[in-house]
């Protein structure tokens, strides 16, 4: 095995760590942080509603290939997180858990991951304090509980990551094919956008081949790619044969409409990168980052500049450029979310883990004193997680909006139950295990039927049949439906859910 570890002033390490965190006590702490109250909290429209119903309706229609909402065709990410949220339905029903049951094996097959990475990069010990880190900061901690493909994607970049410098340290080509079924994993998980983590490893592959690393293996092989093209491109190779149109769909709308579209994604704005990244990259590497900085100048004064490190040493040059590189390109994206952030903690916590090594080692920070700051961040987030499923009403939260229309359904039968607006609330449909119906504010028109219907006609004729009729709508179209009712002669009550939502009760005309 080729001696890899570098220590930060550029000199290999020659002693193992005697004190490093176990590996088995971060994981039952990781188990902590995301088995606990994980079903509690409900789902969260729109990304965790969204995610858990095309789920649901792929179980509902058997069709496994396709993902539908509202049970149409859905294409903007390959089927992987719909199968892992449908497995985990399968095993624990339509419920929370269910959905996000899948998180649990990702989040501790990551922690994994980091540790092996932490190890290949920095030498005994250094796993047990990058996965330490990992499994303990807020970013990961709370993304953990989200329905996403970001947890998801983010271990198979770990995984890959991980066999990527176990190929560098090991001379074994073997790990290179693993690292391409991994990156595989990843594009199935996000399609494009799910590699961006190989515009770290790249650049460390290229200073590690300039600095005497002759005899790393192979990274582009014929069996590489190839395991690569089954894994990852192997669905989308099919769809576009059936469906030839989706080529163009994926490559502009999906790939290329991202970086110019200012208008069908999310923030698109190029400062408000600065706003949703810069939180989540500072307040998300809590509490590591914290301490790093406040014992930091207490370490040895580094052998050459920051930037010679990065330029000389391939680990650096990893950790700089796979957190920096990707940052740029979803700064310049126009769709920009939290969540988007979450692979760019593999190498942020790889830097840190290394980081709180050294001040280890040199005796700035005990072990004890790190044990006691990660069991603090875990038991910070749990207790949101249970706050949050338990005493705090959260809008978004569609299980207690369900919660509270079945409380008022005694009189009224799920069919009798229409949104006024545009919501499309996803994850009340994945609650009420059925289609919403649906009411244009603009044409008074009743959606999700075969052809358009009048609803102020149709609600007469439930009315005249003895039927309790429900309406949801959101505070702002208050008025609006309440001015329809009133010029239709309806007799209702409004009963406020929560400051966004309002049930309007329309009793039976007998």
């Amino acid at each position: 095995m080729r001696s890899t570890p570098i220590d930060q002033d550029g000199s290999l390490i020659k002693k193992s760590e005697k004190k490093s965190p176990s590996l088995k006590y971060v994981i039952l702490l990781a188990l902590v942080l995301v088995v606990a109250f994980q079903g509690s909290r409900g789902l969260f429209e729109t990304t965790e509603g969204r995610y858990a119903e095309s789920a649901r309706e792929m179980l509902v229609s058997n069709n496994f290939l396709e993902p539908t909402l509202d049970f149409q065709p859905h294409w903007t990410k390959p089927p992987l997180t719909y199968w892992a949220i449908a497995a985990g339905l399968r095993v624990f029903g339509l419920n929370t858990w269910g959905a996000r049951a899948f998180l649990i094996p990702a989040y501790l097959f990551t922690i994994l991951a980091m540790y092996l990475l932490g190890e290949m990069l920095w030498g005994k010990g250094g796993g047990g304090w990058t996965a330490l880190v990992y499994a303990s900061s807020l970013m990961t901690g709370i993304a953990a509980n989200v329905v996403s493909t970001d947890v998801l994607l983010t271990m198979w970049a770990a995984l890959a990551t991980s066999f990527f410098w176990k190929a560098m340290a090991e001379n074994d080509g073997r790990s290179f094919l693993l690292f391409w079924a991994f990156t595989g994993g990843a594009f199935l998980t996000k399609g494009p956008p799910g590699i961006l983590f190989l515009s770290g490893l790249l650049p460390a592959l290229m200073v590690a081949r300039k600095h005497g690393y002759s005899d790393i293996p192979r990274l582009f092989t014929f069996r590489g790619i190839l395991i690569f093209t089954m894994i990852g491109l192997g669905w989308y190779i099919y769809e576009a044969a059936i469906h030839p149109e989706l080529l163009s769909y994926w490559l502009g709308y999906e790939t290329f409409g991202r970086l110019a579209d200012t208008e069908s994604f999310h923030n698109p704005q190029w400062y408000l990168a600065f706003k949703v990244y810069g939180p989540v990259l500072v307040a998300g590497a809590m509490p590591w980052l914290a301490i790093y900085a406040f014992r930091a100048h207490k370490l040895k004064k580094q052998t050459g500049s920051f930037l010679s490190r990065i330029l000389r040493v391939p680990q650096w040059t990893y950790v700089f450029t796979a957190t920096l590189l990707p940052l740029i390109i979803f700064s310049i994206s126009t769709s920009k979310l939290p969540l988007y952030m979450l692979p760019l903690f593999i190498p942020i916590s790889a830097g840190l883990g290394r980081g709180i090594q050294l001040m280890s080692q040199k005796g700035l920070i005990r072990l004890k004193t790190a044990w006691t700051a990660a069991v603090l961040t875990v038991l910070l987030v749990v207790s949101l997680k249970g706050a949050s499923g338990y005493f705090i009403t959260n809008s978004n939260d569609m299980k207690f909006l369900d919660r509270y229309i079945s409380e008022t359904e005694a009189q009224a039968g799920p069919e009798d139950l229409y949104v006024f607006g545009k919501a499309k609330l996803y994850g009340l449909e994945f609650y009420r295990n059925s289609l919403l119906q649906r009411i244009d504010p603009d044409t008074g028109e009743l959606q999700g039927k075969t052809k358009a219907v009048n609803f102020s006609s149709h609600l007469k004729a439930a009315s005249a049949a003895g039927r309790t009729q429900l309406i949801l709508t959101r505070e702002f179209r208050l008025d609006d439906i309440e001015s329809f009712l009133d010029v239709s002669g309806f007799e209702y009550s409004v009963n406020e859910i929560s400051r966004k939502w309002y049930l309007l009760k329309i009793p039976p005309d007998i």
